[in-house]
């Protein structure tokens, strides 16, 4: 609503000049109605367009000055339109492009200066002074409307970049866990093949950790849902922080989370993330344990051994059951060895 306001704003009152100056061409001369009814219009469109507290108080000053000069006008007939023309423009082209502080000493000053102008010996029938309204008419509609084109371009170019970045930010939603704060399951697919991609051209192995908190459901039971979703933030937290600068943690469902890793030594990773989880301490007193931990599953292969990106999950979930199998709260046996699909 305030976008449309100020758009009608710009367009009513930049509208209002030439239609003034139009009238003062037509009907140069002592038409004391033509002044009162362009500046009773101008006056409307003041009212009309006010919006908040501030910009009443800019507009209560335009609309004072309108005011102001239609009196002038009704009570000195004999002075050409144009003349108030060129007082119309110089109120306008303040009130709606410059700042507030600037167009209020702007909006007092031109009246003043219009005011004792008019007045001065020998004004109304001077065809030099004339002229120099003519002129100064000219330029200041000049200034309005290359103003009025650069602030429009500015918004426009506002509004797009604006519009961007709420995309950008839905693109990242749409790509996050809203848990964890993690990515979710479609960046992990993404970054996944785009791993893979990255491998095949510069001939490297792809690793992928599987992590999953162990005894989560009787953690659930015993703390309730809230603290289960606390449980996994926590743990979340804890991955992110262990694993290097470039590698991908992904909440991968429920109370299991995936990490891609560059390279091979993926098992260095796995275990730092275990035993960074096992040192938060948080209470579990269902586990044997007494605490939070996971069992941590790890695959590695190079592209062209294996048929697909996505085998390289399901083998580092191979490993992580073995972990579980095991004994839980371990690193599971790296996997290297897959057929192909």
């Amino acid at each position: 609503m305030a976008d449309t306001a100020e758009r009608q704003a710009n367009l009513l009152s930049s509208s209002a000049v030439p239609i003034y100056v139009a009238a003062a061409w037509l009907l140069d001369g002592p038409i004391r109605w033509a002044m009162a009814g362009m500046a009773l219009l101008l006056t409307v469109v003041g009212f009309a367009v006010r919006r908040a507290p501030g910009d009443r108080d800019k507009w209560a000053g335009v609309v004072t000055c309108l005011l102001a000069s239609g009196v002038w006008g009704w009570l000195t007939p004999r002075i050409p339109m144009l003349a108030s023309a060129v007082l119309v423009v110089a109120i306008i082209y303040p009130a709606l492009m410059l700042p507030a502080r600037s167009a209020r000493g702007l909006l007092v000053v031109a009246p003043m200066v219009a005011l004792a102008a008019q007045f001065a010996e020998g004004f109304a029938g001077s065809q030099a002074v004339q002229a120099v309204a003519v002129a100064m008419t000219s330029v200041g509609l000049g200034l309005v409307f290359y103003r009025i084109r650069r602030v429009t371009a500015q918004r426009i170019s506002d509004d797009t970049r604006a519009l961007a970045e709420a995309n950008a930010r839905l693109e990242n939603l749409s790509r996050t866990d809203g848990l964890t704060g993690l990515a979710n399951r479609r960046r992990l697919d993404e970054a996944l093949d785009q791993a893979w991609v990255d491998a095949v051209a510069g001939d490297e192995p792809v690793s992928v950790v599987m992590v999953d908190i162990d005894h989560f459901k009787s953690y659930n039971d015993h703390y309730g849902h809230l603290g289960g979703d606390d449980c996994l933030r926590k743990v979340a937290a804890t991955l992110a922080g262990a694993i290097r600068e470039g590698d991908l943690a992904a909440r991968y469902g429920g109370e299991e989370f995936s990490v891609i890793i560059a390279g091979g030594d993926a098992v260095e990773v796995a275990e730092r993330i275990r035993l960074a989880v096992s040192e938060l301490a948080a209470e579990h007193v269902t586990a044997p344990s007494g605490r939070v931990t996971v069992s941590v599953g790890v695959a590695t292969a190079r592209p062209g051994e294996i048929g697909a990106a996505r085998q390289l999950l399901e083998a580092a979930d191979l490993s992580l059951y073995q972990a579980k199998r095991d004994g839980r709260n371990r690193v599971g046996p790296m996997v290297t060895h897959l057929q192909a699909a």
